[in-house]
């Protein structure tokens, strides 16, 4: 209860823990003895579980809320099952780094061969957040080389549980929409690992015919379509996430293409895509916070191929191309008094800027009109560096008399 459990195996195999020992014998003729004891149970609770493999560059760091173990065990095999709830702090196989604060729930039967070093999922059932998994195949470790044949499988699971692992944070109006349509998820690891070699790590997922419907209004997004494949490489600079095809509609709103990203470490992508919306119908469905009103079409079409190089996005000229024509009639945000209007803009992305050839917009009773280029690749955000405000013109005028405020006005 409330502590912390550490499980290190060094470079040669050597580990910090041993269930069963070789019983200490100074006769050589003597036989030794077959071994076997039963576990009903060891529960955990607020433990932190820490795994280190120096032999085979696993490691993982996981915060168990709640955990138990029971097994039969011999001198030649165990027969384990473990249960745990808890967090994931991360699990690095090899280079690749997964599950970084992810909630995870864990239930399986492991038989461990003790003579083959090998570790099977007879049962295994895993959860990632909401995405739950059925996992089977086995591990077989040596000393200079390992052996991994895993595959898993959702078998139902919704539009949210998928997206739910996704490398992004869903706004919380996503989990009460209702989902529909055939969702899937599964993948396999397989291969030898050692310093020259890595096991294939492939997951596909994807959407059929998916729709999300808001159960208070009623507006679906309807058409869901997506094929997604991640690749695994040795490490996360050389995996890829590619999604070959992606489509959804909404009443007056469309939206199609496909996005290939690789070098997950720094990110490289290239995106074909093109829709339209009617933002009325956005806004109601997304209900994003700071927009009081939202008014308007909004049509785009673009090709985008960059990389990231800290926290800013180098865009490559010869193939990032695109056009944005928007006509908005009322923009209100929380955050401003004043309301924008009858908003019009068309605009050209071309490489690491975008040309205004046109934008129009009112404020209040002011209008403005904007054209000429946006660059985003400035050496640094521009800055104000002086305000004079001697040279804003300010007018004070005192009155007096015996003048009702209906006459003041008509002066």
């Amino acid at each position: 209860d409330s502590g912390k459990l550490d499980v290190f195996i060094n470079a040669n195999g050597n580990y910090n823990f041993d269930l069963l020992k070789d019983e200490l014998n100074t006769n050589p003729n003597a036989t030794k003895s077959n071994f076997y004891f039963q576990l009903e149970k060891v529960g955990l609770k607020e433990m932190e579980l820490l795994y280190e493999d120096q032999q085979n560059a696993t490691q993982g760091n996981v915060f168990a809320q709640e955990a138990s173990f029971s097994g039969k065990f011999s001198d030649k095999i165990y027969d384990l099952s473990v249960s745990l709830s808890g967090l994931s702090n991360g699990i690095e196989v090899g280079s690749l780094k997964l599950f970084k604060k992810k909630m995870l729930n864990l239930a399986f039967d492991l038989l461990v061969d003790i003579s083959k070093n090998q570790y099977e999922f007879k049962r295994g059932e895993f959860a990632i957040n909401s995405l739950m998994l059925k996992l089977q195949g086995l591990m077989r470790f040596g000393s200079k080389s390992s052996f991994y044949d895993l595959s898993f499988k959702a078998n139902k699971i919704t539009i949210q549980d998928l997206l739910s692992v996704m490398p992004f944070q869903l706004p919380e109006t996503f989990n009460k929409y209702s989902s529909q349509g055939n969702v899937y998820f599964d993948g396999s690891y397989k291969g030898n690992y050692s310093n020259k070699l890595n096991p294939d790590l492939n997951i596909r997922f994807g959407i059929e015919n998916g729709s999300l419907t808001d159960p208070d209004t009623k507006l679906k997004v309807d058409q869901i379509q997506l094929i997604g494949l991640f690749k695994g490489g040795v490490n996360m600079s050389h995996s890829s996430i590619q999604i070959s095809s992606l489509a959804a509609e909404l009443p007056g709103s469309k939206i199609q293409g496909k996005i290939t990203i690789d070098n997950l470490d720094q990110p490289e992508l290239f995106a074909e895509l093109n829709g339209n919306a009617d933002l009325i119908k956005v806004q109601e469905f997304l209900k994003m916070e700071d927009v009081k009103e939202l008014k308007g079409q909004v049509s785009f079409t673009c090709t985008l191929k960059g990389k990231k190089e800290g926290n800013n996005w180098i865009w490559n000229p010869a193939f990032t191309k695109g056009i944005i024509d928007a006509k908005i009639e009322t923009l209100v945000l929380s955050y401003l008094k004043k309301p924008f209007k009858d908003i019009s803009i068309n605009a050209l992305l071309n490489g690491n800027s975008i040309t205004l050839q046109n934008l129009q917009l009112k404020i209040d009773e002011s209008d403005f009109a904007v054209k000429g280029e946006l660059p985003n690749d400035l050496p640094q955000d521009p800055m104000v560096l002086d305000l004079d405000f001697t040279e804003f013109p300010i007018v004070y005028i005192n009155l007096s008399g015996d003048y009702s405020l209906n006459e003041l006005k008509r002066y």
